[in-house]
């Protein structure tokens, strides 16, 4: 429908907000945003700056970490050891809601996750984990030749 003889026309637009957002926000509307309509000197009246806020609250996510890695004080290079972690979702509020994701093993020469670290296992995650809930992951790994250590993720 056209505006016709300065009749205003309601348009509502569904709008998702972004997931990140947290704290006050104000809505600003422009009409012909692109300037796709010549208006010449009339330009200046296209923009409207609501009058209130809305509070925008951050949706909450699960949250993922991985403690207590369990791993042999030695092993021979060539050699299969068994890795073990417990998996732990610190979230106070929200369930992973799937069991579909992977956690892998690395084996490093120092303490930092890097493009130089060798990935030796990856394996599926055993079960959905609710708020503050916890699981342990294992996996068997053969080390390698060189020193370095063993680094988990989920």
């Amino acid at each position: 429908m056209d505006a016709v003889g300065g009749r205003d026309v309601r348009r509502r637009q569904p709008i998702t907000l972004p997931l990140d957002l947290d704290g006050p926000y104000t809505f600003i509307v422009r009409t012909d945003a692109d300037n796709d309509v010549t208006e010449l000197a009339a330009e200046s009246n296209n923009t409207k700056i609501d009058d209130a806020s809305i509070t925008v609250t951050q949706k909450q996510f699960p949250n993922l970490r991985i403690a207590n890695v369990m791993v042999p004080p030695a092993g021979l290079a060539g050699k299969t050891v068994v890795v073990e972690w417990n998996e732990v979702n610190v979230s106070n509020a929200v369930s992973t809601g799937s069991d579909q994701w992977h956690n892998a093993v690395w084996l490093s020469s120092d303490d930092r996750l890097d493009s130089s670290d060798i990935r030796l296992a990856t394996t599926p995650n055993a079960a959905a984990l609710g708020p503050n809930e916890s699981h342990r992951g294992h996996a068997e790994v053969t080390l390698q030749t060189k020193s370095r250590s063993l680094l988990c993720s989920g």
